[in-house]
């Protein structure tokens, strides 16, 4: 599976507006990658994620990181306390790796990751490979982390 994230006609597609009144629900792993179409919105996780099927995305790379240098991501995720389970991203040659890879501004709270791995070039996190300015709070992490940058 592929994803085309340089559409500029989407729509996210669970429920919620991307507000913080009514952020979007994530609920599953596409879901979890449509946040790569629109940095500047809120969201949270309605329930644990099963990120295994990252494994053969993008021709073996995996999960797209959520925001790069110049278009970070500055919204918010609050995970609620479910768990984001097996997520797998390969970019060994990428800078600004990790499920966002650089954000500037955000807000992050009760987020988890558990299981997987994630390989990059430089700035490698499994939470946030680059953050500017990043409130995160209530997050953790248990992912195989693998940075290549000497």
């Amino acid at each position: 599976m592929s994803f085309d994230l340089s559409s500029t006609s989407w729509s996210f597609s669970g429920e919620g507006d991307g507000t913080e009144v009514a952020p979007y629900v994530i609920t599953d792993v596409t879901q979890l990658q449509e946040m790569n179409l629109d940095l500047e919105a809120h969201y949270v996780l309605g329930n644990n994620i099963d990120a295994s099927e990252t494994a053969s995305w993008n021709e073996g790379e995996g999960f797209r990181p959520v925001g790069t240098f110049g278009k970070s991501f500055s919204g918010s995720l609050d995970g609620k306390g479910y768990q984001i389970q097996d997520l797998f991203i390969n970019r060994p040659l990428s800078d600004n790796v990790g499920l966002f890879g650089y954000t500037e501004g955000a807000t992050l709270d009760n987020v988890g990751i558990d299981g997987g791995s994630c390989s990059g070039d430089d700035y490698v996190g499994g939470l946030v490979g680059n953050n500017v300015s990043t409130r995160i709070s209530h997050c953790h992490s248990a992912i195989d982390v693998n940075g290549s940058d000497d």
